[in-house]
């Protein structure tokens, strides 16, 4: 092939870090003569992923196109192959670009939204967010709850104070009541 040509993602072996390679081959008079390449390792994407998990506290990872996360804000998942994934690969590829899915991962239903990056000159990947459905609904039922007690507790006190004027306009009325009877 004539032209830049990219490879997937894979674990250097002196290091052990996921880097990729990109390589142009070197042409003279129609006759490949040589390759030139250059290695590029993700640790400095991989501290973008890692900042964003500390300030937002966000599951992100990026996978290759055999469906192995190289770049990820959980590093346990780096590198390591695994059937969830394939999984989340199949769902993202029904859905369209960011559009939600759940998915279950050892009994635990899952929120997921992916985008598939296709490219001619570069090797494709998809980019995914991951979260427990539950992380997500627990603010959500929070706040209902909050909503409950504070609407019973709105109730009770214009009840009381409901039962207050009631008492207080109707006590004329009672004197009223009375002088009456003994009339």
């Amino acid at each position: 092939k004539n032209g830049l040509f990219q490879t997937e993602v894979y674990e250097d072996s002196l290091t052990g870090l996921p880097n990729f390679t990109y390589s142009y081959p070197i042409v003279k008079n129609g006759k490949l003569i040589g390759v030139v390449g250059i290695d590029i390792f993700l640790t400095e994407l991989q501290k973008y992923f890692d900042a964003l998990k500390e300030q937002n506290n966000i599951n992100l990872f990026a996978l290759d196109s055999q469906n192995i996360p190289f770049i990820a804000t959980e590093k346990s998942f780096i590198m390591k192959k695994d059937k969830f994934f394939d999984e989340i690969s199949a769902m993202s590829e029904k859905t369209a670009d960011f559009e939600p899915f759940t998915i279950m991962d050892n009994g635990i239903e899952k929120i997921a939204q992916c985008k598939s990056v296709k490219h001619s000159e570069f090797a494709d990947f998809t980019l995914c967010s991951l979260e427990v459905v539950e992380k997500i609904e627990a603010p959500i039922i929070k706040a209902g709850y909050v909503q409950i007690g504070l609407g019973i507790l709105f109730a009770l006190i214009a009840s009381a104070i409901l039962y207050v004027v009631v008492n207080i306009m109707l006590h004329p009325l009672a004197s009223v009541t009375q002088r009456l009877k003994g009339f």
